[in-house]
């Protein structure tokens, strides 16, 4: 009995879930990040073990990478029409370590942005000399630990 009433309970909150989810997916407010299985990093021409994941149409990347004793993520936006592409380093965040996940977006005029500090949009990125070079299904780029950082995928 116990057992059913659980059920009957769980279902309707479920199913909103569920909606609230394809909503805020359809209005562009909820983001899902998918892991590119086939996908290689290399740091200083070492293989690592990095993640990949990639949303909209493969127009945002995140690489989350070993560094030190802790994980960094870093935002990779491909050259896209007349938009030139670039990397910056996710401050205070860091991707789990998941095929799938969803990245809620608070501010839905302003450019993807990993930080997880609101305040991270008022504040200047300031530019960094990353020497990037992007290719079809690749991306070359320094870390802001000095490190050669080259990731491909199909």
């Amino acid at each position: 009995m116990a057992l059913k009433v659980f059920a009957l309970l769980l279902t309707p909150l479920v199913s909103f879930v569920i909606w609230w989810a394809a909503v805020q997916t359809s209005s562009g407010e909820l983001m899902w990040f998918v892991s590119a299985l086939h996908a290689a990093t290399l740091t200083n021409g070492k293989a690592e073990d990095a993640l990949l994941h990639h949303c909209c149409e493969s127009r945002i990347w995140i690489l989350t990478r070993h560094a030190g004793a802790g994980r960094e993520s870093y935002a990779i936006i491909p050259p896209f029409a007349k938009r030139e592409g670039y990397v910056w380093r996710c401050d205070g965040w860091a991707a789990p370590r998941l095929p799938l996940f969803p990245y809620f977006v608070y501010w839905t005029d302003a450019p993807f942005d990993c930080d997880s500090d609101p305040a991270a949009l008022a504040r200047q990125k300031r530019p960094v000399d990353r020497e990037l070079q992007f290719g079809e299904h690749s991306v070359a780029f320094i870390a802001d630990d000095g490190s050669s950082v080259v990731v491909k995928w199909e």
